[in-house]
This record gives C-alpha cells, structure tokens and sequence, in this order.
C-alpha cells in the first residue's frame, strides 16, 4: 500500500488526519511544524461562530476548510471551492478523512462572471496553491473549469470569505455585488501585488476597492505580510494584533499611491 501511495501519505497532525504529497509546499509545512498560517487560523477562530456560514476561495488541500468546517459546526455550513482538479481531488480526500460533511465543493473559478469556461495554469507541483486563471477558453481540455459569482451562491448567512484566488480578488468582488451591500461578511485576503498585475488590477485598486465598500483593512504583518482582514466598518471590534501576535496596519481611508517592494506593496499612502 505504501508504494501504491507514493508520492501521497497518510499524516495524523493535531488529531486530523492530512493526505499529504511528499515534495508540495503546503504538505512540506504542515510536516514539519504541525501546523499552516496559524495566524490565519487565529483570525478565523476570532470571527466564526457555531451555526456560521463561511466561503473558502482557493480551498487547496483542505487546511483551512478543515478547520472552518469544524468552527460552524453541524448546523453551519463551509461553501470551499478549488478549480486545479487535481488538488479538488485532494482536497475531497482530506475533507472526507476528517468527517467534513457540512462542506459544498466546487470544482469552479469564482470571478465576475458566472458558468464561463476558464483554462487554468499547469499544476506546480511544487507548490500546488500557485496556481492562476489563464484566459476564457476556447476548447475544452483538462484544464478547463466553469466559473460561479459569489452573488450566484446563497449568501444570506455568510459571516466570512477567505480569499486565496492569486491575483483574481478585484475580479471576484465585482461578482459579490449583492454580498458586500446587503450581507457585510468579514474576508481574510491576500493582497500580492505580482499576481494582481496579471490581471490589469493592483494593490492599490484592490484595497479602494474594499474601503468603497465601507470596510476597513487590516494588514497582518508576518514575514510576508500579503495577508489583510477586511472588517466592514460597522463591524470593527476586534484587535488583530492580539489575535495574531503581529503587528498590524489599519488602512480605513482610499489610497492615493502604494510604494512596491516586489511582489507586495510595501506601504498604502492613504488620503488625509
């Protein structure tokens, strides 16, 4: 059985069992400290309650999902999506392993458009979460995978959206119009300037594009700090800094100019 799995293996970690791939980024991470992005973790165990429900944009192998599926609880529900099949397929395995049956999978493209056929890139299989929307397709293949809006989803309980959508996160938001004026969910973002380009947006565009919304950012400053919590205004309560253990940046008004420290903006000069 051990040769039949090769590359994949078996994993209990923190009383979860993670089918993992020898060589991957994220497997490689959760191997050998037992754990991935807690602070991410933190936040999510600060916002979601029991009978929540929650969007995983960008679900991978499962860690996050995992964890969000246990917050809600039986009487929440997880709506995780991941267009690379290969790593959908992963994904369903880790879900199953740890009983996750309160999450609706898709294996879709959440953009501003819905039930269109976009290629995705090639696997990496070295990081498998690296990995974008290439263009519209013109013929089917292997890589090709509809898309939904997160407006088309039934919304009306969603307290919080991970994003993790590598550089299509303006492009998701135009989809969510009905989400942002009437629900005002909480979203856990990345904000990575290089990936962002790839799709005529930027990090400047994207954080305008929340605080048009009249929410404010929070920048949780980790070694990469590409991770943002998007609070909506009325809503702002929560100290990110003691949540995470990171020092944090509030931007709260639009931003006129973003200086780069590629891949990330390194500072939002916001208006006075």
């Amino acid at each position: 059985m051990e040769k039949l799995l090769k590359p994949y293996f078996l994993q209990e970690i923190g009383g979860r069992v993670y089918f993992l791939r020898a060589g991957d980024n994220s497997s490689n991470i959760l191997t050998k400290q037992g754990t991935y992005e807690p602070h991410i973790t933190s936040i999510f165990r600060s916002l979601v309650k029991p009978g929540d429900h929650v969007i995983d944009l960008g679900a991978n192998i499962g860690y996050h999902a995992i964890e969000l599926s246990k917050l809600v609880g039986d009487n929440g529900k997880v709506f995780a999506a991941e267009p690379l099949k290969e790593v959908y397929y992963h994904l369903a395995a880790n879900l199953f392993l740890n009983r996750c049956f309160n999450v609706e999978l898709f294996n879709k493209v959440c953009t501003d458009v819905s039930c269109v056929p976009f290629v995705m890139e090639d696997i990496e299989w070295g990081n498998s979460g690296n990995c974008r929307i290439k263009k519209p397709a013109d013929k089917l293949n292997d890589n090709v995978v509809s898309s939904f809006t997160l407006d088309d989803l039934d919304c009306s309980k969603v307290s919080l959206v991970k994003m993790d959508v590598q550089g299509s996160e303006e492009n998701v938001l135009k989809g969510a119009t009905k989400l942002l004026q009437d629900v005002r969910p909480f979203f856990v973002v990345e904000v990575e300037e290089h990936h962002l380009l790839e799709f005529g947006s930027s990090s400047k565009n994207l954080l305008n594009k929340f605080i048009d919304c009249d929410y404010v950012l929070y920048r949780i400053h980790t070694p990469y700090p590409c991770d943002h919590v998007a609070v909506p205004r009325e809503k702002v309560t929560v100290d990110f800094s003691q949540v995470t253990g990171y020092n944090v940046s509030m931007i709260d008004k639009r931003v006129i100019e973003t200086t780069i420290k590629w891949p990330l903006y390194e500072k939002a000069i916001t208006q006075t």
